[in-house]
């Protein structure tokens, strides 16, 4: 019963912690975005381009690349970028790839490039943010920092599937233009989120 009750307080304390909150959100967020695209991506192309398993599988390895690529080079920039800066580069490029979508799609007919390669820079973005987001989500508790990177990654699986179950319906229903919407929803919503941690707590937290 001992052994519960701490269990559950560590958890209370994580959750009523603001900048652990405000950042795991942040992450969590751009990764929604990724389920969100895994979840839909399939139901486009199945209905609009085709049901080409082989040129799918092609096409996804953009995004799959585009999130190697950017966990590369965030790797690279650790040195010479802090963590404050790398994450407001990567959230601005997820942002940027989910508004090249949404104009692609408003513009021109659904293709495999302006679905794929956009949501390829969508991916470099969150590789190169996510890495430091962890970081900095960690350090911002002082005890129990297994629990926080325990939380942190049940939180994204959670609402990933949820938010990926929501988008799903609303691309079936009214049709592939709501994927990039929210794709450019979670890029604002992830950086009002960081930049509320950056102007609240980036002065007792610092990391390097």
């Amino acid at each position: 019963m001992g052994k519960s009750i701490s269990f559950i307080g560590t958890y209370k304390k994580l959750i009523r912690n603001k900048a652990y909150v405000s950042l795991a959100l942040s992450s969590t967020l751009i990764a929604c975005g990724f389920f969100s695209f895994v979840t839909c991506a399939p139901f486009i192309v199945s209905a609009t381009l085709g049901e080409s398993l082989t040129q799918y599988g092609f096409w996804f390895l953009f995004v799959a690349f585009g999130f190697m690529a950017g966990s590369f080079i965030s790797a690279q920039l650790s040195a010479k970028l802090s963590h404050s800066s790398t994450v407001i580069i990567g959230h601005s490029l997820s942002l940027l790839g989910g508004l090249m979508m949404l104009v692609s799609l408003a513009i021109f007919e659904i293709s495999y490039e302006n679905v794929f390669i956009t949501m390829a820079l969508f991916t470099f973005g969150r590789g190169l943010s996510q890495p430091h987001l962890q970081s900095l989500s960690i350090a911002s508790v002082e005890v129990n920092r297994a629990s926080a990177s325990g939380l942190l990654g049940f939180i994204q699986l959670l609402l990933g599937a949820l938010l990926a179950q929501l988008v799903g319906t609303l691309v079936e229903y009214i049709g592939p233009i709501m994927l990039p919407i929210f794709l450019v929803s979670y890029g604002v919503s992830a950086l009002a989120l960081y930049f509320n941690y950056h102007q609240k707590n980036l002065s007792r937290v610092q990391v390097t």
